[in-house]
């Protein structure tokens, strides 16, 4: 008897599945960068980079930013003053009068308002010659006569940093005007003389902070500033003589005359502030680099900028003590 075999019953059982149905295992993360060595050549280029935005930032500070802070501090002292003015003036009609002064001016406190319509000039001038004074607004030379004063009222101002308002000086002529407000009233100056002075030596066209300080028995104003565009220079000045039309104002005492050439002197104790403003631009630098390398660029810049941006201003500040007066 013939047997029928079915296909379907003798097809062959298919293989067991050979697919690998577990889970692989995560990647472990990944680890920090290998650290590249660095040549010597590499840290000099570096340095060099650092360095030269260093220099680059403080320039920017001395006379893109610190004219912003001189305009603010200019704010506070017109403030101040005008109130002095208007409570002087309130005396004035009082009973009593106005008070008798018998102390001169503080060293820092404004002394008067100097306004020049040629040159588009107002600023507060404040008491004292040193650069620290002069970063604020033009200084009046301490033992010269006070402002609107019988004598040789000297102020010292600067050409270029602290937004420079005294840099327009050599545009003034003879017969411009010259407005100076003080808490005895406002007296009007006309300018006689302008002209480029060397200051020191022996020779003819030479002079002598002593000659330009000199007291005068007429009344008038004798405004100083630099020559030269060198943020260095103590010998190139620019001074133009104003004489007061009208009758002076009663002299009020004022401080002794210092003794030292301020315009070319240097405050021992910014080297300090230097020093470490310098330091610490170094170090959040060499910070800056380890977390560059260690984090990513966003991090690192969010870190470090704040603190670059502080001790760069700190160092352009003590910097500016260390040039002239009037630079």
């Amino acid at each position: 008897m013939t047997t029928v075999t079915n296909a379907a019953a003798t097809a062959t059982a298919p293989a067991p599945s050979t697919v690998d149905n577990t889970v692989a295992a995560p990647p472990p993360p990944p680890g920090p960068p290998p650290v590249e060595r660095m040549s010597v050549g590499g840290m000099a280029l570096r340095a060099g980079i650092w360095a030269s935005v260093a220099l680059v930032c403080v320039v920017l500070v001395l006379y893109g930013l610190e004219p912003l802070f001189q305009q603010r501090t200019q704010h506070d002292l017109l403030t101040t003053y005008r109130a002095q003015v208007a409570h002087a003036a309130h005396e004035a009609q009082g009973l009593p009068g106005v008070e008798k002064v018998t102390r001169p001016p503080a060293i820092g406190a404004p002394v008067g308002v100097l306004e020049i319509a040629r040159v588009h000039l107002q600023q507060v001038v404040v008491e004292g010659d040193a650069a620290v004074q002069t970063a604020g607004g033009p200084g009046h030379v301490a033992g010269t006569a006070g402002p609107g004063q019988p004598g040789n009222s000297v102020i010292v101002g600067r050409r270029s940093m602290y937004g420079g308002p005294f840099g327009s000086l050599g545009e003034l002529g003879k017969g411009d005007r010259i407005l100076m407000t003080t808490t005895q009233g406002q007296t009007v100056y006309k300018v006689v003389s302008t002209r480029a002075v060397v200051l020191g030596g022996g020779s003819a066209d030479h002079e002598t902070l002593d000659a330009l300080y000199r007291p005068t028995k007429d009344a008038r104003l004798t405004l100083v500033t630099s020559d030269s565009a060198s943020p260095w220079n103590t010998t190139q000045a620019r001074v133009v003589v104003a004489k007061l039309v009208g009758e002076p104002f009663t002299r009020t005492p004022q401080a002794r005359h210092v003794d030292q050439h301020r315009l070319s002197s240097v405050d021992g104790s910014a080297w300090l502030a230097v020093l470490v403003a310098l330091a610490g631009f170094v170090l959040v630098a060499v910070a800056a680099v380890v977390l560059y390398r260690r984090m990513s660029t966003r991090v690192a810049y969010l870190l470090a900028t704040p603190a670059l941006l502080v001790f760069t201003i700190l160092l352009a500040e003590a910097l500016s003590r260390l040039a002239p007066a009037w630079t």
